[in-house]
């Protein structure tokens, strides 16, 4: 895979979560579905972005995994900002403030 291959990455992501899923691994899938969203974002899918941060922001916090929480949270308020909705950017935002104290 070489930089700016997107198609790789997004492969490569896939097999992981799937992998990883079979094996019922939450800790590696949601730290595959944050690397989704980022190649997703990179390729300026925001939608699908939004989708697999939340998700992984979902299993982080179902794991108890409360440091993963304030970062996965601002990504979501920066991809509310790039799809429009800035009221919904404030809450996230909010939330991974309280969620880092």
């Amino acid at each position: 895979m070489t930089m700016g291959d997107h198609a790789g990455a997004e492969e490569s992501c896939e097999r992981a979560v799937r992998l990883a899923r079979d094996g019922r691994s939450d800790l590696i899938v949601a730290h595959g579905l944050r690397w989704q969203g980022l190649v997703a974002g990179a390729q300026q899918d925001y939608a699908s972005a939004y989708s697999y941060t939340q998700e992984s922001c979902r299993l982080f916090r179902k794991m108890g995994s409360y440091g993963e929480v304030p970062y996965q949270l601002r990504v979501l308020a920066a991809l509310d900002t790039l799809l429009g909705n800035g009221s919904r950017a404030r809450i996230h935002w909010a939330e991974a403030e309280a969620a880092a104290s």
